[in-house]
């Protein structure tokens, strides 16, 4: 992580003095105590992350604590993507609005800190999440968004917490049957900050699918997986003690060659949270038909995360509610803040 010294916080006018000898009359008190809460305030958000003005150092005051000790994230998808990326204009609204309802309203029951999307259909659907959530104002003020290449959808943070640094652009090219490739939904990798002096890095994946494709979907994926492990493991080798996690869409087994290049091997391995619904079940994904459950969705947490998972607030979410929102279902995972 990039270091870089505590905020220095100015007392303005109020800092020159005048005349050293005079005392302190009743006037400047006011004055004083706004002097001695800046220092407080200074020291509250002091962090080994890059400080982005007065806002960031507003929010940590205004969040004192975490609610039960945990930061708690909230991962889903919202709405069903078409069986061709040709089927619809990719910034055209569909008509059905119950998977964003619903997804509000699953939002609001959970009231997490942080929700990652792995699927969205488009720019006009996540800008109309936002509207609805009232990210702009106080409750989800953070936000990050990347639209897939091919129009295939679109992933994305919102976050009570200040994001204080994005990534784009990352290396995500491939070369497959000598076809050179883009991995189609590039990756979301942004640093929150999660406590005065606790970084959380948060990626988002979304690999390719099993539907057909004329280069081989399974190929497709494991491509698309080399890329994502070797990202997350050149931040791993710089600093085993990142605190990472990766919520991802990787559509393939646990024991797949494709989860496996992410998960890493002995000495390197990101850990498999495997959330599970209240029955045991650890399935997230139902196709179309609704005969076939799947698990699709992972989240892969670096030891420093994973040593700090809640789990009793770790889980998939079987509620009614969800089952129409997508085909997979949310998940909630819950990391002990820092100090706890």
């Amino acid at each position: 992580m990039r270091s870089t010294s505590a905020i220095k916080m100015s007392s303005g006018r109020s800092s020159r003095r005048t005349n050293r000898e005079e005392g302190v009359f009743f006037g400047d008190a006011f004055a004083l105590i706004l002097f001695v809460t800046a220092g407080l305030a200074a020291a509250l958000y002091s962090t080994g992350c890059s400080p982005a003005g007065n806002s960031r150092k507003a929010e940590f005051l205004k969040r004192a604590g975490h609610k039960d000790g945990e930061v708690r994230i909230l991962v889903c998808h919202i709405g069903f993507p078409p069986a061709s990326t040709l089927d619809k204009d990719p910034e055209q609204s569909t008509a059905d609005d119950r998977p964003l309802r619903e997804a509000i309203e699953v939002i609001q029951s959970v009231r997490p800190d942080i929700v990652a999307v792995l699927h969205i259909e488009n720019r006009a659907r996540w800008e109309t999440l936002l509207q609805r959530l009232g990210s702009r104002e106080d409750r989800y003020p953070h936000t990050d968004f990347q639209v897939a290449e091919d129009a295939s959808g679109a992933m994305g943070i919102v976050s009570r917490f200040p994001i204080i640094e994005r990534r784009v652009r990352l290396d995500m090219d491939y070369s497959i049957q000598g076809h050179p490739r883009r991995m189609s939904r590039e990756m979301v990798d942004v640093t929150v900050l999660t406590g005065p002096q606790d970084p959380l890095r948060l990626l988002l994946a979304h690999l390719k699918n099993k539907t057909f494709h004329q280069l081989g979907q399974t190929e497709m994926r494991r491509n698309e997986a080399r890329l994502v492990a070797r990202h997350i493991h050149s931040i791993l080798d710089a600093a085993p003690e990142c605190r990472l996690l990766l919520a991802g869409a990787l559509h393939d087994e646990s024991e797949s060659a494709a989860v496996q290049k992410i998960i890493g091997q002995p000495g390197t391995r990101l850990v498999d949270l495997r959330p599970a619904d209240p029955a045991g079940n650890a399935w997230t994904e139902r196709d179309r038909s609704g005969d076939i459950y799947t698990r699709s969705d992972y989240l892969l947490a670096s030891p420093a995360v994973a040593a700090r998972v809640a789990t009793c607030d770790t889980r998939i979410l079987d509620i009614p509610v969800s089952k129409s929102m997508s085909m997979h279902r949310p998940i909630l995972v819950g990391i002990r803040a820092d100090g706890e």
